[in-house]
């Protein structure tokens, strides 16, 4: 039974099922943040088990993928990894580590 997934949520990706052969379909690569979308015109989220998805960083579409190829990742550690990488340096790795 395939895993459902919500639009709007977001996943780290790391192939499983048919993405593991059936690379072409997608630019994602193993361990990438990523993000359900909606596509207009386009079956929903979970239809015959697949589901398309963006860079959760960049906002890039990266193609469709299997369901089962994604983990949820909590909202709280998407925005500490948002700041990290824009550079805020009070609410990374080092302010966790100084006490910051």
């Amino acid at each position: 039974m395939a895993k459902r997934v919500r639009t709007g949520s977001y996943y780290c990706f790391i192939p499983a099922g048919y993405d593991r052969v059936y690379t072409q379909h997608y630019q994602a690569r193993s361990g990438d943040l990523v993000q359900v979308v909606r596509l207009p015109g386009a079956p929903a989220p979970n239809t015959m088990g697949q589901c398309h998805i963006a860079s959760a960083l960049g906002g890039e579409f990266l193609g469709m993928v299997d369901t089962r190829s994604l983990t949820p990742v909590p909202r709280k550690s998407v925005e500490r990894i948002r700041r990290i990488q824009a550079g805020d340096h009070h609410s990374g790795i080092n302010a966790m580590k100084w006490g910051g």
